[in-house]
């Protein structure tokens, strides 16, 4: 990750009234019966990938059209755990009860997994591929979305997806 994040000009941005408000109308818009405290949640989410971007936000050519971009996309994800929860609930015998992880350890021990795999990419992969990356694996973003984002042509993108996916599996 960067050395010199710009973390005053995230935290400026997400208690901006204008841009606080495209990201909740954003998110209200796909998820019109969504609870204040999940509201609160997705906002919290992008402000989390907002500060896992390598590049500085500050000097994004359009932070309106990124904001709103990943407001939708947290918003989608949002509604397949809530589709994927609801399912998984209906799936249910009608004896059977709802139960906390046998084993809170996995969870954790998952998480730290992931960590440390962001790591030795960020450690192993230029800027620029690991942006790319974030993107399109751990964002779900599509190639038309990314090449919105980074100013350049979807063939570009594609082009260094592919170079990107061999060069994963030369370190991986």
């Amino acid at each position: 990750m960067r050395e010199n994040r710009n973390d005053e000009f995230i935290a400026e941005l997400f208690s901006n009234d204008e841009y606080r408000r495209i990201v909740l109308q954003t998110i209200r818009r796909k998820v019109s019966n969504i609870r204040k405290h999940d509201l609160e949640d997705c906002l919290g989410e992008i402000m989390v990938i907002a500060l896992e971007k390598d590049e500085d936000l500050s000097k994004h050519p359009n932070i309106h059209a990124w904001l709103t971009l990943t407001a939708k996309n947290v918003a989608n994800r949002f509604l397949e755990n809530q589709k994927a929860a609801n399912d998984n609930i209906a799936d249910l015998p009608e004896y059977a009860e709802q139960a906390a992880p046998n084993r809170i350890e996995d969870t954790v021990e998952s998480a730290e997994q992931e960590k440390q795999a962001r790591e030795f990419l960020k450690k192993n992969l230029s800027g620029a591929d690991y942006e790319l990356y974030v993107f399109k694996i751990i964002e779900n973003r599509s190639i038309a979305e990314i090449a919105t984002l980074l100013g350049e042509k979807e063939d570009t993108v594609k082009k260094r997806f592919t170079r990107l996916k061999v060069k994963l599996r030369e370190i991986l």
